[in-house]
């Protein structure tokens, strides 16, 4: 017989029949066990054994049942539980008190087994879309590995802290089989910040030998595809590995990790970086109330065959993985993630990076395709059809610029200098320089010229049918009439029809180019003298074009002086005792030599109303005056004596430049009052004046040759 001492059992009708004349004891029981954990021995009906005169009704049928019920109760007994001992009715009737007799149960012991409840047993675990946060609720279903289905006896656990952890007490199963459901709100990755809508996650567990599962986006999308296989005859460990590789494969991931249920978002390894990879992918920028829609469509899609067929998703997610990968948006995503401090992030972009490239039909980026150029085949991923191109560098695919997609397996390594060829996918043009031993793209002036502007080729000018004109540098070619620009030396701007003399100033050695005008001799280019330590007067009060000294501008349109310098304002007192320039008024010597080089001096009025009147007066002068290239918006004149006036504009009293492109400011040796003093200038229309201007800005100077 059977011995059961302080044992409390959940029954549900027990009838037993004893023959007291053979000793013979039958009893049949049917149990069920409820419908949750916490509540089970609680609501369970108290059996008690006052003596052996109880009745049995239908043992005979349940027989196979109530052994079937003895076995598995035998296998799974809760702590401090006594086994079966064998004892005889006397013994059974007379040596146990009242207090044992109320809990136990005689039988014998071949004849009645009474199901037993199992161990209580504790399952932890972590949840994870992102990590599930407070206030979502877990749920453990008994399950059914004949039906497949789950029973009505359940266990529940409530997620309280946001990092997805959870615990379910007092669980007991008859079988090894689980239903593990997370319901409510997650962390989201691609925000960084709590989800606005709950979704629901499931993890189907043999939990015969663990007291953890961790419940995520694998655990679920295999659970129905596990089932399916199942039902085929598959057993649960081959069902579970199949659909976990299937699941993986439709991700573009080959390779075999732990099982589902122990992998987690914040653990090292591949399989880790896998699932968080998967669930940044699933997500992406998907509404969240839509995504329990989209996990059941693709739980559905992989049910039977275990294959992803909705191809129109996964290239809008290979789409939205490439435009975050190329434009380096995955950081931020793991920036949201590591924000959360709850523990090491594995490297999930490559994973990411993996599914677009085998998407776009890229295939794997390693040493050995290195350089290779290559198209999405994949016609329903947005670049598919277009130019744009992909290559291999550094393990990684990027997008190809248009020169190396152009120039792939072309085999137009060099060419000859200045050629031009016209790339394999834009037809762009491209030209061959020569000295530096490379392709360059074409700019469309190279196109419009035919001639490809090149390192052997700088400093060369050219022009177009419709009047343009162009100079060589090393940036390509630059247009001389549209726009003023200091790249364009000045000789290039003077008028190659005209024969000019030069000059040599004695105090620093520079050389001028001059022109005769009727009976002038003018210098064809602007002062570009600054020796402060001869001449005092220079001393702050002369500068180069720009904000910060650069000697090449001055180079191409000299120096910009105050009156003051000009007149050389140090050297009128020392000679005349004459104090003269700023807020002074003054009469000046009839020549006035101010800056100029030996030999020359600063016009007058007079002088430059001299040249004017032999240029055709002051509201034509202008275009005469004006060079041809350099003016704002072809506004150039014809420089028919080879004056060649530049637009260098003029330095304003608070330090700006202006005008440039525009106007032209020379000063004259006329004085106007104490504060202002004339200049001749030209500008963008036809004419050439004089006028009053403060002493203090600083304009260009043209000095006369003196008369002989």
């Amino acid at each position: 017989m059977a011995l059961f001492k302080n044992k409390r059992m959940s029954l549900r009708g027990c009838v037993a029949t004893v023959a007291i004349s053979s000793l013979f004891l039958l009893a049949s029981c049917g149990g069920d066990s409820g419908s949750n954990g916490s509540s089970d021995n609680e609501s369970s009906e108290e059996i008690e054994n006052d003596d052996s005169s109880s009745s049995c009704e239908d043992c005979e049928d349940d027989a196979t049942s109530s052994s079937s019920a003895k076995t598995k109760s035998s296998s799974s007994v809760k702590k401090g539980s006594s086994s079966d001992s064998e004892v005889n009715d006397e013994e059974s009737s007379s040596s146990k008190d009242p207090e044992e007799s109320s809990s136990s149960e005689v039988c014998e012991q071949d004849s009645c087994s009474i199901d037993q409840p199992d161990e209580f047993i504790v399952i932890s675990g972590v949840a994870q879309k992102g990590p599930f946060a407070s206030g979502a609720s877990v749920k453990l279903y008994e399950f059914d590995s004949t039906t497949y289905t789950r029973t009505d006896k359940n266990f529940t656990g409530m997620i309280v802290t946001n990092d997805g952890q959870f615990t379910i007490s007092d669980v007991t199963l008859a079988g090894g089989y689980a239903l593990f459901e997370v319901d409510g709100h997650f962390r989201n990755e691609i925000t960084g910040l709590r989800s606005k809508a709950a979704v629901t996650l499931n993890a189907l567990v043999d939990i015969s030998h663990r007291k953890t599962v961790n419940i995520n986006l694998l655990t679920h999308l295999e659970y129905e595809r596990t089932l399916y296989l199942m039902s085929l005859g598959k057993d649960f460990v081959s069902a579970k590995e199949q659909a976990e590789t299937e699941v993986l494969k439709a991700f573009e991931i080959k390779s075999k990790f732990a099982s589902p249920e122990d992998l987690d978002i914040f653990g090292k390894g591949n399989g880790n970086a896998a699932l968080l990879a998967m669930s940044v992918l699933l997500l992406r920028e998907l509404k969240e109330s839509e995504l329990n829609d989209f996990l059941d469509n693709l739980s559905t899609d992989i049910v039977s065959d275990g294959v992803w067929g909705d191809e129109y998703a996964k290239a809008e997610i290979a789409d939205w993985a490439r435009t975050k990968d190329l434009a380096r948006k995955l950081a931020e995503i793991r920036s949201n993630i590591e924000k959360w401090d709850l523990g090491t992030v594995p490297e999930f972009e490559k994973f990411v990076r993996n599914f677009w490239y085998m998407n776009y039909g890229l295939g794997e980026c390693d040493s050995k395709n290195n350089a290779e150029v290559k198209a999405s085949s994949n016609e329903l991923t947005e670049p598919y059809g277009t130019q744009i191109r992909y290559i291999c560098k550094d393990g990684a695919w990027i997008e190809a610029t248009d020169m190396e997609k152009d120039f792939y397996l072309s085999g137009k390594d060099m060419g000859e200098d200045g050629e031009f060829w016209t790339g394999l996918v834009t037809e762009k043009k491209y030209k061959y320089d020569e000295k530096l031993g490379e392709w360059l793209e074409a700019d469309s002036i190279d196109v419009i010229l035919d001639n490809a502007c090149v390192e052997t080729r700088i400093g060369l000018v050219d022009g177009d049918e419709n009047g343009g004109k162009y100079y060589c540098t090393a940036n390509g070619w630059l247009s001389m009439v549209d726009k003023w620009s200091y790249e364009v030396p000045k000789e290039v701007r003077m008028n190659p029809e005209i024969e000019y003399g030069t000059m040599t100033d004695s105090r620093d050695e520079h050389t001028y180019k001059t022109v005769k005008i009727g009976n002038q001799v003018w210098m064809a280019e602007n002062l570009n003298y600054a020796d402060s330590s001869t001449t005092p007067s220079l001393l702050k009060n002369n500068w180069c074009y720009t904000y910060g000294e650069k000697s090449e501008n001055c180079t191409v349109a000299g120096r910009y002086y105050t009156w003051a310098a000009a007149i050389d304002s140090v050297k009128l007192y020392e000679d005349y005792t004459i104090k003269c320039g700023d807020g002074e008024t003054c009469t000046l010597p009839d020549t006035v030599y101010g800056i100029c080089p030996p030999g020359w001096h600063l016009p007058t009025d007079a002088e430059w109303n001299t040249l004017i009147t032999e240029v055709g007066g002051e509201k034509t002068a202008g275009i005469i005056l004006k060079t041809q290239t350099g003016w704002d918006e072809r506004k150039g004149g014809t420089d028919e004596v080879g004056f060649s006036a530049i637009p260098a504009g003029f330095r304003e009293i608070n330090g700006y430049f202006g005008n440039e492109g525009l106007l032209g400011y020379f000063w004259s040796a006329t004085e106007v009052d104490r504060d202002n003093a004339s200049n001749m200038y030209v500008g963008y229309y036809n004419g050439a004046y004089l006028r009053g201007s403060s002493k203090y800005f600083g304009y260009s100077v043209r000095c006369l040759q003196n008369e002989q």
